[in-house]
């Protein structure tokens, strides 16, 4: 039932049974983001994005304003182990805030700069934590969060995720009012199957026309799950006010 103007994706019929309940995956070849089928899908949904955000009103003055606005740089609250303390700090003209640690006698010293990291910018310290006696860094992917949310393997909280999945609640033959999805191909926390899955599933099933309300994804490579670049940042809020203004009617 795809809407005309997206790109075609197939549908499987893959349906596992777990625990009695039957549940339908159709797009699980999205979950492969190397397979020659997913890249052709991905490029021309990249293709699809640029066309719809070039046409955006207020995005540059969005990206002039926000880019003013970040030029003032940050200092994070201290976290204290031990009499020391670690923070972020991001001068006025970084790219990327720096990790530093200070002690009452010895004054702040630099323990992580991505720009030494890497020149080009496309590495963030996207998560980090002292150790309790404040000598060195845990870099950490994040937890998963089956105490909170819940796991598949479990019989009854199988029945709780089931109950709230949206990819699982998509409904063909719906007007679905127009989506925006903002992925990024290093991101380790959330896995941006997920929301090839969603998009795939969505284009497949609304009737709300492409030009009215889209259903649109906007990729995004070499930038994880939070830190980045402040130009990277700068573009994507733009983008992302410039869609909920453009089809909500907010003037900008």
């Amino acid at each position: 039932m795809t809407t005309s103007g997206y790109p075609a994706a197939a549908r499987s019929d893959i349906c596992d049974n777990l625990d009695g309940h039957l549940v339908a995956d159709p797009y699980r070849w999205l979950e492969d983001p190397g397979s020659a089928a997913t890249q052709e899908w991905l490029a021309a949904q990249d293709e699809l994005y640029a066309a719809a955000a070039a046409g955006l009103p207020g995005r540059e003055r969005l990206s002039g304003r926000l880019a003013e606005l970040l030029s003032a740089g940050l200092v994070t609250a201290p976290t204290w182990r031990a009499g020391r303390q670690f923070y972020l700090r991001r001068d006025a003209g970084q790219e990327h805030a720096v990790l530093y640690t200070a002690t009452a006698g010895e004054g702040e010293r630099v323990l992580i700069d991505p720009m030494t990291v890497d020149p080009a910018g496309t590495t963030t310290l996207d998560a980090w934590q002292p150790d309790h006696e404040g000598r060195y860094e845990q870099f950490g992917l994040g937890e998963t969060w089956n105490d909170e949310y819940g796991t598949a393997a479990d019989p009854v909280e199988l029945t709780w995720l089931l109950g709230y999945s949206p990819y699982h609640h998509v409904r063909p033959g719906t007007s679905y009012p127009a989506v925006l999805f903002t992925v990024f191909d290093g991101d380790t926390r959330v896995d941006p199957m997920h929301a090839r899955k969603m998009c795939a599933a969505l284009q497949y099933a609304t009737t709300g026309p492409l030009a009215e309300r889209p259903v649109l994804l906007r990729r995004e490579q070499d930038v994880g799950h939070g830190a980045r670049a402040v130009s990277r940042t700068v573009t994507l809020s733009a983008e992302q006010l410039a869609f909920v203004a453009a089809h909500t009617g907010l003037e900008l």
